[in-house]
């Protein structure tokens, strides 16, 4: 595999690495996820033959976020985490250093980061709470870019349209997508 090895850390059901997997044949993908349950289905997918949907490029893991393989460390090029909940979206949200460093360590010279996240300031006000925060707003967004440069990440942070929702390529995108539009972050960046 010419491309680098794409970790998507919280694949959820795994259908976004399993549709990148199939898209970009010279990259390896790892979907990781501490629910194997939830990833069940993609992995049979990707299991079968080129012929019939498989991927041989694709690999699911189940892992905590807070756990992060260390057998990875420094061949990751690729970093997606997308939609997170509990504690990986507290991590991700606060910049929690245990987290960060975890991922660093993983990190190839030069890889990108690619994290989008979505709170509703009346549909999940604890949430906020819990992160010290009222709202996703710019003056949070700029303390989470500054957070993480400490960390030794370059990041962009910005809100995302609800039509860029619609598009975006996870199947938990798509149910936020549609219905009362929401606060979306999406964050890039390189180490």
């Amino acid at each position: 595999m010419t491309g680098g090895i794409a970790l998507d850390i919280g694949t959820g059901d795994g259908s976004y690495a399993y549709k990148a997997a199939r898209e970009n044949t010279d990259k390896f993908y790892i979907g990781l996820d501490s629910n194997a349950e939830n990833m069940q289905g993609f992995a049979q997918k990707a299991a079968k033959s080129a012929k019939k949907g498989g991927a041989s490029n694709l690999l699911y893991a189940v892992a905590n976020a807070e756990a992060l393989p260390e057998e990875l460390n420094g061949l990751i090029s690729e970093v997606t985490i997308f939609f997170p909940w509990n504690s990986l979206l507290k991590a991700v949200a606060t910049g929690d250093e245990n987290f960060l460093l975890g991922l660093k360590r993983m990190l190839a010279q030069n890889a990108s980061i690619k994290i989008v996240f979505s709170l509703d300031d009346t549909v999940e006000k604890k949430v906020l709470e819990s992160l010290g925060v009222s709202s996703l707003n710019q003056p949070v967004l700029d303390k989470l870019e500054a957070t993480y440069a400490r960390a030794g990440f370059s990041t962009k942070w910005r809100m995302m349209s609800q039509d860029e929702l619609k598009q975006f390529p996870t199947t938990w995108a798509k149910r936020l997508a549609y219905g009362r539009p929401r606060p979306c972050v999406e964050m890039t960046g390189r180490i």
